[in-house]
């Protein structure tokens, strides 16, 4: 029997091994500076991709909206149609902030007194229903609403700021009834005087009612010493005949803390 030893490869030189290990590292290390600068480019070119994409989306928000509204779009006036004392179901839906605190929706407003004049008691509910008079019915209209409360203001004794004013914006249609209201939630929001319920649009006033709020238990709720009675309704706002309940939907507003 024929033994045959068989010869071992040959193994590479250690100079050699060690070429090729640095010639991996280079080449790796390229690798990884091209891959991150690829990274980064692609990063970049999102970004601006979402930049574009945004401004795009906002100039084509502007140019529906000037779509939309036609050629003969105007807001005249808002006209009160009822205001006095309201009864309502309130809900827990907050739809805006204004000044003064956060702004929930209402439902079922029905009027039970038709009146300017308001006894200043505790849960009490008064305000208006309203429409913005203008052309086309049904065309959108964001109007600010403030409501003005009497010169002393309303002093909340937790935070110790006294509010002048309450105001914030909403999304109404022309021609749809809508209506809004103050609720005496606490004793200190309980301030006799005059109360101006004031709608603006375009940086104009288009409509106000004043309500002049009689001095009940605002008499003996000592916290605020500036609280007195001055009323003056001389230009108050005209239901302008429209003593018929306007059916039909429409936004509905309460003002609460």
């Amino acid at each position: 029997m024929l033994n045959m030893v068989m010869p071992a490869p040959a193994l590479p030189s250690s100079r050699w091994t060690w070429q090729e290990a640095l010639k991996r590292s280079i080449r790796l290390q390229r690798c990884r500076r091209v891959w991150k600068m690829e990274r980064h480019s692609a990063e970049l070119a999102m970004a601006v991709s979402r930049a574009v994409w945004a401004a795009g989306a906002f100039l084509f928000a502007i140019l529906s909206v000037s779509a939309v509204l036609p050629d003969d779009y105007r807001v005249d006036q808002v006209s009160v149609l009822e205001r006095g004392i309201f009864q309502a179901s309130s809900r827990s839906l907050s739809i805006a902030e204004s000044s003064f605190g956060s702004v929930a929706s209402v439902r079922d407003p029905a009027l039970v007194q038709s009146t300017a004049t308001i006894p200043a008691r505790k849960s009490l509910r008064f305000g208006l229903r309203y429409i913005v008079i203008g052309a086309p019915a049904g065309a959108p209209v964001d109007v600010q609403l403030v409501t003005r409360f009497p010169e002393a203001g309303l002093l909340d004794p937790a935070a110790g700021v006294r509010h002048y004013k309450s105001e914030y914006t909403i999304r109404s249609a022309i021609g749809a009834p809508a209506y809004r209201e103050f609720m005496f939630d606490h004793p200190w929001e309980i301030v006799a005087g005059e109360w101006v319920f004031e709608f603006w649009q375009g940086g104009r006033k288009i409509g106000s009612q004043k309500f002049c709020v009689l001095n009940a238990e605002s008499a003996h709720h000592q916290a605020d010493p500036l609280q007195s009675t001055n009323c003056g309704l001389g230009g108050e706002s005209s239901i302008r005949g429209r003593r018929q309940l306007v059916q039909g939907a429409g936004h509905v507003f309460l003002h609460v803390r």
